[in-house]
């Protein structure tokens, strides 16, 4: 197994049940597999990540550069290994807001396997409420992730919008959807599961096997494209 927490010991941030979100340091950026998790194509397929290599010498560089760039880089640890990173990024702290991301560069063999982002999520989304103060965070994905989205769904994240032809990646052009939680809905479901975002996995797990069978974002498209299409050619034909 590649980044065990036992060679590289990173002090964790935050804690949680399946995963605790830990401080990089320069020895990780240095000598874990950090660095290739960007240049894998099964990690990158759907992100902006992977047109150019990455580097052990620009993974430090990047890791060194985190205090200058309004970001909270942390890395995923499943208690056994290190398996990935989750961020807030262009942390406003005038509007209070952030974009958040995440990237599992390794598969976790722990028996929270199946919730190891999903709490990740779930405790970083948590941290830039309580923690930073925002009012809302941000995220944007490639269309095909729609069961990763219908997830995120459950710590609160609403599709805002379906974008098309957003994402662009070498010969791809693809569909984007744009999704955030506001701290509105942060705090309705802090009252609804004994004021944690993340009240446990089993909870999860039943939660994931109860979604509606048709996702809000698939209504979203259909009615952008078929009714968005007839609207405007209404209006095309003035």
């Amino acid at each position: 197994m590649n980044n065990l927490v036992e060679d590289f010991r990173l002090k964790p941030f935050i804690e949680g049940e399946s995963v605790d979100l830990c401080i990089p340091d320069e020895n990780f950026a240095r000598n874990s597999t950090w660095y290739s998790w960007f240049n894998d194509f099964k990690v990158t397929r759907f992100l902006e990540q992977g047109i150019f290599p990455n580097t052990v010498d620009k993974q430090v560089e990047f890791y060194k550069d985190l205090d200058k760039n309004n970001r909270l880089s942390l890395i995923i640890s499943d208690k056994k290994c290190y398996v990935g990173t989750v961020s807030l990024s262009n942390i406003d702290l005038y509007k209070r807001t952030a974009d958040i991301a995440i990237l599992l560069g390794e598969t976790s063999t722990s028996s929270f396997s199946d919730v190891v982002a999903l709490e990740a999520m779930a405790l970083l989304t948590s941290h830039g409420f309580l923690r930073i103060g925002l009012v809302s965070i941000h995220a944007g994905q490639h269309a095909k992730l729609i069961k990763w989205q219908r997830k995120l769904e459950l710590l609160g994240y609403r599709a805002d919008s379906f974008k098309q032809g957003e994402f662009k990646k070498g010969n791809e052009i693809a569909d984007a959807v744009s999704i955030s939680i506001t701290k509105q809905d942060f705090e309705l479901l802090l009252s609804k599961r004994d004021n944690r975002l993340w009240d446990s996995a089993d909870k999860m797990r039943a939660r994931l096997s109860n979604l509606p069978k048709e996702a809000f974002i698939s209504k979203l498209k259909n009615f952008m494209i078929n009714e968005g299409n007839s609207y405007y050619e209404e209006i095309y034909n003035l």
